[in-house]
């Protein structure tokens, strides 16, 4: 389908799912408002020209794009921690999430389809096998980076998303199992989680 139709087909669909976006000063429409539309607008075109099995594969790049895009047009300064700072964690460290930084679960390997480049979605979708694996998306030194996260991993960024800030100790208590201080240790380092207190 060709942009320009893509385009046609939005306006007509915006103007009678949701008058009051159509209507709107695009100053006053927040982009994550706009997001949770355009999500909606594919997954009907996906249905509507019966092409379900490609909205998996379609949908993990319509998220990675918002994330990519909301971690570009973060205006909070990223935090980042210095080596003497990550080297001297205990138990009463607390550690935070730059707000740059964006994860979510996605069907498909989502740092394979980044590094793939286009994508053909048809062939994708049949030569590559679902992952259901954690996705993040984070800004460094004002580049944006694509990484695959273990489940450990997000989990561990759910809780202090949740909490907004949390101690090395409750996370400890929390996941027991989990190497709790080297994952800390490793993404503060990459400046996405930082110490706080």
């Amino acid at each position: 389908m060709p942009c320009h139709e893509i385009i046609l087909r939005w306006n007509k669909w915006i103007r009678k799912q949701s008058p009051e976006i159509a209507s709107a000063d695009p100053d006053e429409v927040s982009y994550d408002e706009l997001f949770g539309h355009i999500i909606e607008f594919f997954c009907y075109l996906f249905d509507r020209f019966q092409k379900k099995k490609l909205w998996s594969a379609a949908l993990d790049l319509l998220k990675h794009n918002h994330f990519y895009t909301s971690s570009l047009m973060d205006i909070n300064d990223d935090i980042i921690s210095f080596p003497y700072q990550i080297s001297s964690i205990d138990k009463n460290s607390v550690i935070a999430m730059n707000s740059s930084s964006f994860f979510d679960r996605f069907s498909y390997n989502i740092e394979d389809i980044i590094e793939t480049g286009y994508i053909d979605l048809k062939k994708y979708s049949s030569d590559v096998d679902k992952e259901n694996l954690f996705g993040l998306v984070y800004r460094l030194d004002g580049a944006v980076f694509t990484k695959s996260i273990t489940d450990e991993e997000g989990a561990i960024f759910t809780h202090i998303r949740k909490k907004e800030s949390v101690s090395i100790g409750e996370l400890e208590k929390k996941f027991r199992n989990i190497d709790v201080l080297g994952i800390i240790s490793d993404w503060c380092e990459e400046g996405v989680l930082y110490i706080s207190v």
